[in-house]
């Protein structure tokens, strides 16, 4: 992919991530104190839609202020038909996250109980709430997500790197922002591969949001959802996702 003559430094992105995040997490505490008869439905779900709404705010900032054109960074919409087959995508790419998911817990049978248990807690309850969910998980997340990876940090590392490279590192990053590290990390090459070949933000934005459909849907529609990923589920994740995910690979060919 051809580089923009000016980038936003992933230093910045980072800080910009970062200063939002530790707000949040400060405005989190001091509510927690200071009403703690607001569930904590409310408390997680507002300030995630702040903490968002601040990262969108601040990236867009950082873009103005390096005369970087947002649209050129987003790129052209994609005819329906391609636009579908990326969306569909996150069918197998989502089966490997699960398999990521159910390979960890089998080394670490613990490592998903706290935020399990903190997402059972704070589900959401009736129709204003589950709405409030899907906004903030199905549009507004993947919207900044893939702004955030793939149209500022794999841009900037295209630039100082092969699109390979860039691949695979902007990927690491999206992984570490992610308790399924492994998941996270094979959708983010699918996502940044979907983002080069198509020179569309608009790909790895359908399949994230359905991606995150397909999780909501499933966490909704199963009350007992804190439990571990069964051997039935995480097995076939792996058989069928990962082989799918790894012809996203990036060997360096097709990518600039």
């Amino acid at each position: 992919m051809n580089p923009e003559p000016r980038l936003v430094r992933c230093r910045w992105v980072i800080a910009i991530w970062a200063v939002c995040f530790v707000i949040a997490i400060i405005g989190s505490l001091a509510m927690g104190f200071l009403m703690e008869s607001i569930s904590g439905f409310w408390t997680t779900t507002v300030l995630s839609f702040i903490a968002y709404g601040g990262i969108a705010f601040g990236l867009y900032l950082a873009c103005r202020a390096q005369g970087i054109k947002i649209p050129q960074l987003i790129g052209p919409v994609p005819p329906l038909s391609p636009l579908i087959k990326y969306a569909a995508t996150a069918i197998p790419v989502f089966l490997s996250s699960l398999g990521g998911a159910w390979l960890i817990s089998l080394f670490a049978p613990h490592f998903f109980d706290g935020l399990l248990s903190e997402v059972m807690r704070n589900r959401p309850v009736g129709v204003f709430q589950t709405l409030l969910t899907f906004v903030l998980f199905v549009v507004l997340a993947p919207v900044v997500e893939e702004f955030t990876f793939r149209a500022l940090l794999f841009t900037r590392l295209s630039a100082k790197y092969s699109p390979a490279k860039a691949i695979v590192i902007s990927s690491l990053m999206f992984g570490l922002l992610h308790f399924d590290f492994i998941g996270a990390f094979v959708f983010g090459l699918v996502a940044a591969t979907l983002y080069a070949q198509s020179r569309s933000l608009l790909a790895p934005i359908a399949l994230h949001s359905v991606n995150n459909l397909i999780a909501f849907t499933a966490f909704a529609a199963d009350s007992d959802s804190d439990g571990p990923i069964p051997v039935w589920i995480g097995l076939p994740g792996l058989l069928i996702g990962l082989p799918f995910a790894h012809g996203f690979l990036p060997d360096g060919q097709g990518l600039g």
